[in-house]
């Protein structure tokens, strides 16, 4: 009993001495308002609900401890997605290899087909297959091209981040110094501890926030050269894509105009032999034979609109594909080496050979007066389609006028040639549909480059204000006066100027008015001088000096004096936006 005793005493020592170790051991509780609180959402949630429930703290109290508590909040959020961006970058630095070898492959795969070997087509595919195949490949096409800038665009962006990054890493140093300062500093004896304890809190949630931030920032720089070399890899492989639509595009339009070719000359072929098979035949069947070979004019009509429509729409791409090159590689000169003499008077160059706005705002109303008159026809085809379908309603329609004995004679020869003219609307019908849809791309496109060219002209505009257009005069360039002058009287010169001086008098209104103008001032010259004249000799005369007096005399000098001036300018301008010069 004593031995059991003994031991148990022992036992409950033993347990009391490791608590009271514990005890001892365990870290002191942290003060309210240090900075090494740590400091988590929900905390702050609660204590904006006591601030928001509390009757006894102030309201100025109450605002500037919510204020604090939410910015806190947004430091916390902050720290999150710094922390989630560091873990992004730090998790593409390791798939970055293998995806770049994985795209390369790919690269390497699709080198190995030709797009002329894609197409699976063959003499027998009927042209609504080749129409409704290209007008998917289009589609591709706009894609694999937004792709392809989106990527573009991506490394442009990519050259500026290390710079950017380096800058922004020494800012959030500098603010990091400036926090662990103001957390050493004593908080103002009248402040209240709650407050005390929300202004900490708020330092070190915004020191948390700032070391995610560079955390991030160094994850950018370490895995920039192996994202680099993944889209570079993807753009690669993104511009074979594009070249290769591209080239099954043409091709696909190449066969589509060479298949629509040889179909519309198969319908005139037709319809020419139908006018000869009917002709001096009964009125009704000649009037049908000639509307039919009407129809397939109008077919042949609106297959050259289409073939010159997407050869414009093509010119299009083209011109905003080197106006957008001619951009980027500007904004890279200036970003690399900036604005000097040399790169300025290139861009002086490229400046002026950028195209009228004006000529494409006027393309873009004739297509939309182009687009309109399609819209009409394609109606009133629409609904003769709808009527032909029942050719027996529509053959009992036509032949109401004509004598009994007649009809029976006719009416199988009239169902030939109103079948024929279901089959020749329902073609144009489509060929129609295709013009409309070829105008609403043009119209996007050219919508596109308007935009493009005004960009660059801004851009060209805001950084060549103080560029020198010329090289400094020298010694040397009096040499080439001789030739400037001969150049400056030669007839050839001269007379091509009158002739485009002709060709847009007797196109544009406004400077068929200069011409005008100038005549009348003119012919009016000496009476407008004498005038003149006269009025001087009322001016400083007591009686019959007055204001209106001056006035007159600085209105006649000015009309008396414009009319050179005038034409010159009127012809300057005409000279200048000629489309004939």
């Amino acid at each position: 009993m004593n031995s059991y005793s003994h031991w148990l005493h022992i036992i409950i020592l033993f347990l009391l001495s490791l608590t009271l170790g514990t005890a001892f051991a365990a870290d002191p509780p942290v003060l309210t308002g240090s900075p090494a609180t740590v400091v988590t959402s929900e905390i702050l949630e609660v204590k904006i609900a006591e601030v928001e429930a509390s009757a006894d703290l102030p309201e100025t109290a109450k605002t500037k401890l919510t204020e604090l508590y939410r910015k806190a909040l947004s430091e916390l959020e902050a720290t999150r997605a710094g922390n989630a961006a560091a873990e992004a970058f730090r998790a593409a630095a390791v798939a970055a290899p293998q995806d770049t070898q994985a795209t390369r492959t790919k690269y390497e795969q699709a080198q190995q087909t030709t797009p002329e070997g894609s197409l699976a087509l063959t003499a027998d595919t009927p042209l609504t297959e080749f129409e409704v195949l290209l007008q998917k490949e289009k589609a591709d096409l706009a894609a694999a091209e937004a792709n392809l800038a989106g990527l573009d665009q991506q490394l442009e962006n990519e050259a500026t981040r290390p710079n950017a990054v380096q800058q922004r890493l020494t800012v959030a140093r500098q603010q990091q110094e400036q926090i662990a300062a103001e957390i050493g500093l004593p908080s103002p004896p009248d402040e209240l501890p709650a407050l005390t304890e929300a202004r900490q809190w708020v330092l070190a949630t915004r020191e948390q926030a700032l070391q995610a931030e560079i955390s991030r920032l160094d994850e950018e720089l370490r895995s920039q050269p192996l994202r680099v070399e993944l889209l570079n890899a993807r753009q690669e492989l993104a511009a074979h894509n594009a070249r290769w639509v591209r080239s099954r595009v043409r091709l696909l339009e190449e066969a589509v105009n060479q298949r629509r070719q040889a179909d519309l000359t198969s319908v005139q072929d037709e319809t020419e032999a139908a006018l000869r098979e009917f002709a001096g035949k009964h009125p009704v069947l000649v009037r049908f034979a000639r509307e039919n070979a009407q129809l397939a004019e109008k077919l042949t009509t609106a297959a050259r609109q289409l073939e010159l429509l997407s050869a414009r729409d093509d010119e299009i791409e083209e011109l905003t594909t080197r106006i957008e090159q001619e951009f980027k590689s500007a904004r890279e000169g200036l970003q690399i080496a900036g604005l000097s003499q040399a790169l300025g008077q290139v861009l002086q160059e490229q400046r002026r050979a950028l195209p009228d706005l004006r000529s494409f705002r006027k393309q873009i109303r004739d297509r939309e007066a182009l687009i309109a008159e399609f819209g009409l026809r394609r109606m009133q085809h629409r609904e003769e389609y709808r009527k032909l379908r029942d050719l027996d309603s529509y053959a009992g329609e036509v032949l109401t006028d004509v004598e009994p004995r007649e009809v029976g004679q006719i009416s199988g020869e009239l169902q030939q040639l109103l079948k024929r003219r279901h089959q020749l609307t329902g073609k144009l019908l489509a060929l129609e549909e295709n013009v409309l849809r070829e105008l609403g791309l043009a119209e996007v496109h050219q919508r596109h480059l308007i935009e493009i060219v005004k960009n660059y002209d801004d851009f060209l505009a805001e950084h060549l204000l103080w560029v020198r257009t010329s090289n400094l005069t020298r010694l040397g360039d009096f040499g080439a006066l001789p030739g400037e002058l001969a150049r400056f009287i030669s007839p050839p010169d001269w007379l091509e100027v009158t002739r485009l001086l002709l060709y847009q008098a007797l196109r544009s209104p406004i400077f068929m008015l200069v011409i005008l103008d100038f005549g009348i001032l003119m012919w009016k010259r000496k009476w407008m001088i004498a005038a003149l004249q006269a009025t001087g000799e009322k001016l400083g005369k007591p009686t019959t000096d007055s204001f209106a007096l001056t006035a007159r005399a600085v209105v006649l000098t000015l009309l008396a004096a414009a009319p050179w001036p005038l034409l010159a300018t009127g012809a300057g301008w005409q000279l200048h936006h000629s489309p004939q010069g």
